[in-house]
């Protein structure tokens, strides 16, 4: 449900930024999750998080996810926070991890500057 308070600019951001988002794999790596700020619009949810992406006023995007992951910075964060990947309903095992988001980098990386570029 969307504010009464926010702007028609922000709603078409909002619009754009919630089509960008639909059905895309992206990488997570959280134990933890928020509140949307007051007048925030939620963007994008899923099963496992309910707040994925949000925009406030029309400059703020919040995101609990990573699309600037690579291969490199995948690497770095199972080697740093490997304890973390225990037996759970949302958590995939490293080697899952490491198979499945290469496919998804590039797209990932054209999806973040997408939704930097409609902020501009």
């Amino acid at each position: 449900m969307e504010p009464s308070v926010i702007s028609s600019a922000a709603r078409n951001l909002a619009t754009n930024f919630t089509e960008l988002l639909n059905n895309q794999t992206v990488f997570h790596w959280h134990g933890e999750t928020f509140d949307l700020p007051e007048n925030a619009v939620l963007l994008a949810s899923s099963e496992a998080c309910i707040n994925q992406a949000f925009l406030y006023k029309e400059n703020v995007l919040g995101l609990q996810f990573h699309l600037e992951m690579d291969e490199a910075a995948i690497e770095k964060i199972i080697e740093n926070c490997r304890v973390e990947l225990v037996v759970a309903e949302f958590i995939q095992s490293e080697e899952t991890i490491k198979n499945e988001m290469k496919k998804y980098i590039p797209e990932n990386r054209k999806l973040l500057f997408e939704l930097l570029d409609t902020l501009l």
